[in-house]
């Protein structure tokens, strides 16, 4: 500040000077045209005085020009020692630092929250993954079961298609087998039970994995609206603010990356179907027994 206004200074020094150097020019000029007019003689002659004439013209001419030029300096000169049109008082400039310190903390207030969030991003980023991963460890569960019942269903359909096949047992054998066939329908419809009910399990189990997951999804969500609100907070675009929203942005890309799920979708009341992101290629459906409140069937399908 102390540089600034010592340039000044000299500034205003030097064009001071010219300001006196342009009145002495003006000065001595006005001593030579006194000079050469008083040495006129009457009796010249005409084309002589006339010429004589023509070069005291020029001279007023130039003498002319040089007073306009001092007198535009003078006032340029008057203008730099004028006070100021806008006064500034101290209460002012008080005003003005405190509003910046203001602007300050804000931008720093939004800073820290922005933070804040990118951290808390990250958190519901890991707990999605962990979600997903028990998710598909539970739909290979299921998968495995739905195999076993599969397996059971074609067990059950052999015994039928051996008992219609046999037609020379005696009474005694075909009871004895009659009996055997029993006890293994007996043992395989209780196996088929406890399936179902490991199914059930697992069906419910995803349904509170996808309500999970909605609400951590929510959650981003709420979290993306809320850094947005704080960067149009921000008129001028703040360049620590436009970093850490950027930054906020790939995290909530990596989010939705990261959910494991492409899409849920609502067939009817009683038939849902899970369709999971790429790589992973498979369709789950389940459906629902509105009668008994459970659920029914599920079913694994490949795309």
């Amino acid at each position: 500040m102390q540089e600034s206004r010592l340039d000044y200074l000299k500034e205003l020094q030097k064009n001071v000077q010219q300001a006196v150097s342009t009145n002495l020019n003006l000065f001595q000029y006005q001593e030579e045209y006194r000079q050469k007019v008083e040495p006129i003689q009457h009796d010249l002659h005409p084309k002589a005085l006339e010429s004589e004439l023509q070069n005291i013209k020029d001279d007023f001419e130039i003498l002319q020009q040089n007073y306009v030029n001092v007198k535009a300096k003078e006032r340029i000169l008057q203008s730099l020692f004028d006070d100021p049109h806008v006064k500034i008082s101290v209460e002012e400039i008080i005003q003005i630092e405190s509003k910046k310190n203001q602007l300050k903390r804000t931008v720093d207030d939004y800073v820290l929250e922005t933070e804040t969030l990118q951290e808390d991003i990250y958190n519901i980023v890991h707990a999605i993954e962990q979600f997903r991963q028990g998710l598909l460890s539970r739909a290979e569960d299921a998968n495995k079961i739905l195999a076993d019942i599969e397996g059971m269903e074609k067990e059950v359909d052999r015994i039928e298609t051996f008992v219609s096949n046999q037609s020379t047992f005696t009474i005694e054998e075909a009871s004895e087998l009659a009996a055997k066939q029993e006890n293994e329908l007996t043992a395989l419809a209780s196996q088929m039970e406890e399936r179902k009910e490991a199914i059930e399990e697992q069906m419910y189990a995803i349904e509170d994995l996808e309500e999970e997951v909605n609400n951590l999804s929510e959650e981003s969500q709420r979290a993306e609206d809320k850094a947005n609100r704080l960067l149009k907070l921000n008129a001028k675009r703040n360049p620590i603010i436009e970093s850490e929203y950027k930054t906020l942005k790939k995290a909530m890309e990596a989010c939705k990356q990261m959910s494991g799920i492409e899409k849920i979708e609502y067939e009817s009341n009683t038939a849902i179907h899970i369709t999971f992101a790429k790589p992973i290629t498979t369709i789950l459906h389940v459906y629902l027994d509105e009668s008994e409140n459970h659920i029914s069937n599920a079913s694994v399908m490949n795309i």
